[in-house]
């Protein structure tokens, strides 16, 4: 080989080198150009990582990921951002109309990952605010947190979501929000989107003046989808239709709220005040509880303030239920649907209108619930259940232990009947006392000739009240003796000749009847939980012959023997509290 062949290879080495050197640049320079975030493609299996604050903003500007899968890699810090810099995740152009092609929702998935967004800050006065705008029926929001948010706009408002028709699920927000309206400490407005597993402990502040702010909620604004297995804290204030929960469930009756609980600090100016819901128009609201003082004008309620759908076995212990007319422990003004298995134990206070459940009833039917605490009333149609009945309406297995006073149809149950027709009161007892100027009643204050009472009492004892418009009047030492209630029909546990519902309990000889289901089988110490302290009550007796439920002891089954069949029933309510 010359010279001259090593020359040639000599040359074709380098140009091959150089080409190599020149492909390597130009992939490297086209990758970096088309990488984006922290990594990922945006595939369900390489989603973009989300590392920095820059990353979160940089979302925004590309509406081409909006259908694209993300998750946090780490806390994100927004600090360095101010409330207007943020560029947020969709746009909510026609908030009237979210299938508006002017709106560009997020579609995508977003997971937190069990990682939290910190100090974000929004101020704008647009709809549809939060850290994403709008999020459509593909796109779902999962284990995120917000922390130390501050987030202020017009109409649905969120620290999370603007309007939600996605998921949201496992995620929480801190910190304060405000907007006139559709405003909550997670959700603006959740428009047929599901929400689940979510908590909040916010300030919820409504702002402008009358007749706005409106739909005002502690996690929700307003609702026209599903929530369950969600919770509330803070402070939730505005003008009307405000919930420690959500402010106004929408005109669907497959709104359904389930398994929620809210210890907010809830207030209001006008109406429609509610410590878990504000105002409910059809919607449904199951195993619910709401724990927070309540403070409005009309319409106000422990659980919900107005309601037009069906409650069932939900309950209120606020401290305090205050406003001026249609006030309730649980409700304040009820329609149309039926009220079952619900209880409320708060000091309730109104002007008129007022009763421990509900203040005023229209068309509707309640069905073993009871109220405890105190109702106090400035003015009329004051009771220890209910204030004012009216119209078709049906009131059965239901008692009251809550002490009331008023002015004027002031009764240890309900203040007002008036109904001309199809209104009936059955298995109905009262046993708080009854204080009034006049028109007072142990058990009725007032009735409509036409409206029937049957097998009912009140205690003429503990209520200081000898007459009363329906029922029987009973001495303490009667009203605690079966055979007073069993003579009239009722249908208790433990005996078939009333029937097989088992709608009372009774500790015969020791304590007034209790519907059974508020009752815990196997609580023995008062604590209203079932745990270790009363296990040891059925160890200590087992195979032996003790006291039977409701009374305290550990006959759970009725046979008057400890052994396996108990151990199974105080089994299903391991853990569980009222």
């Amino acid at each position: 080989m010359n010279n001259g062949d090593f020359k040639n290879i000599s040359f074709q080495e380098d140009t091959l080198m150089k080409r190599v050197i020149f492909t390597f640049l130009v992939i490297t320079i086209v990758a970096s150009a088309q990488a984006k975030y922290s990594g990922g493609t945006g595939a369900s299996d390489n989603p973009y990582q989300i590392a920095t604050a820059e990353d979160l903003n940089d979302i925004g500007n590309h509406i081409e990921d909006f259908n694209k899968c993300f998750i946090l890699v780490n806390d994100i810090n927004m600090a360095q951002y101010d409330s207007n810099q943020f560029n947020i995740i969709g746009d909510l152009n026609d908030s009237a109309d979210p299938n508006s092609p002017s709106n560009i929702p997020f579609a995508g998935v977003f997971d937190g990952c069990g990682y939290k967004v910190i100090n974000f800050k929004l101020d704008s006065g647009l709809d549809g605010v939060g850290l994403f705008s709008f999020v459509d029926f593909n796109g779902q929001i999962l284990n995120t947190g917000i922390e130390n948010a501050d987030v202020n706009g017009h109409a649905g408002v969120g620290a999370l979501v603007g309007l939600n028709r996605g998921i949201i699920e496992n995620c929480y927000a801190t910190g304060r929000v405000r907007g006139r309206n559709n405003a909550g400490g997670l959700v603006g407005k959740n428009a047929g989107g599901f929400i689940t597993r979510c908590h909040s402990d916010m300030n919820v502040t409504g702002i402008g003046g009358a007749p706005f702010p409106f739909f005002i909620g502690g996690l929700v604004g307003q609702t026209d989808g599903n929530i369950a297995d969600c919770h509330s804290s803070g402070t939730v204030s505005a003008y009307a239709d405000v919930g420690g929960l959500v402010g106004s469930t929408g005109q669907y009756s497959y709104n359904v709220v389930e398994r929620c609980s809210s210890d907010a600090n809830v207030s209001g100016n006008y109406r429609y005040i509610g410590g878990l819901v504000g105002s409910n128009y059809y919607g449904k609201i199951l195993c619910s509880s709401a724990s927070g003082p309540v403070s409005g004008g009309e319409g106000v309620g422990g659980l919900i303030g107005y309601n037009n759908g069906e409650v069932n076995d939900s309950s209120n212990s606020a401290s305090i239920v205050q406003g001026t007319s249609n006030v309730g422990g649980l409700i304040g003004y009820h329609f149309n649907y039926p009220i079952n298995r619900c209880r409320s134990s708060s000091s309730v206070q109104g002007t008129e209108y007022v009763g421990g459940l509900v203040g005023r009833v229209f068309v509707a039917d309640i069905n073993q619930c009871s109220s405890s605490g105190t109702v106090t009333a400035d003015s009329n149609w004051v009771g220890g259940l209910v204030g004012y009945v009216e119209q078709n309406s049906k009131i059965a297995n239901c008692y009251s232990s809550s002490n009331v006073s008023g002015y004027r149809f002031v009764a240890g149950l309900i203040g007002y009947l008036n109904s001309m027709i199809h209104t009936r009161a059955d298995y109905l007892y009262s046993m708080g006392s009854v204080t009034g100027s006049t028109n007072t009643g142990g058990l009725i204050a007032y009735k409509s000739p036409l409206i029937q009472v049957f097998n009912s009492f009140w205690d003429i004892n503990t209520s200081g009240q000898g007459t009363s418009a329906g029922g029987t009047g009973r001495t303490t030492a009667q009203m605690k003796t079966m055979n007073t209630f069993t003579g009239a029909g009722w249908d208790f546990i433990w005996e078939t000749t009333n029937g097989t519902a088992d709608i009372w309990a009774m500790c015969d000889g020791n304590d007034y009847p209790r519907l059974n289901c508020h009752l815990l089988r196997g609580e023995n110490n008062g604590d209203s939980f079932v745990n270790f302290v009363d296990f040891t009550r059925l160890g200590a007796y087992w195979l032996t012959t003790d006291s039977t439920f409701p009374c305290v002891g550990a006959d759970l089954t009725g046979d008057s023997w400890v052994d396996l069949d108990d151990l199974v029933v105080f089994v299903n309510y391991w853990l569980k509290g009222l």
